[in-house]
């Protein structure tokens, strides 16, 4: 029962530990990584991102957001 006891306020000390990171802290984490806090976390989608997807996808190919690559051609038949 003691270890169990323990092990609960292990855990909740390590929550108020994490949840101490203030906003202010988080985004400016996220903007020194280059991308934009907002409430569901860190956007590393940016207005030149998007310039390359619409300029990919109007040539007829497949933008790759996670490998920044713009697809033609590839996989199939």
């Amino acid at each position: 029962m003691r270890a169990q006891v323990a092990l609960s306020m292990t855990v909740v000390a390590l929550m108020l530990l994490l949840s101490a990171c203030s906003t202010a802290q988080l985004s400016r984490v996220c903007q020194n990584a280059g991308g934009r806090y907002t409430t569901e976390g860190c956007d590393m989608w940016t207005p030149a991102k998007q310039a390359a997807r619409d300029w990919c996808e109007t040539h007829g190919g497949v933008y790759l957001a996670g490998q920044e690559y713009c697809a033609f051609g590839e996989g199939g038949p």
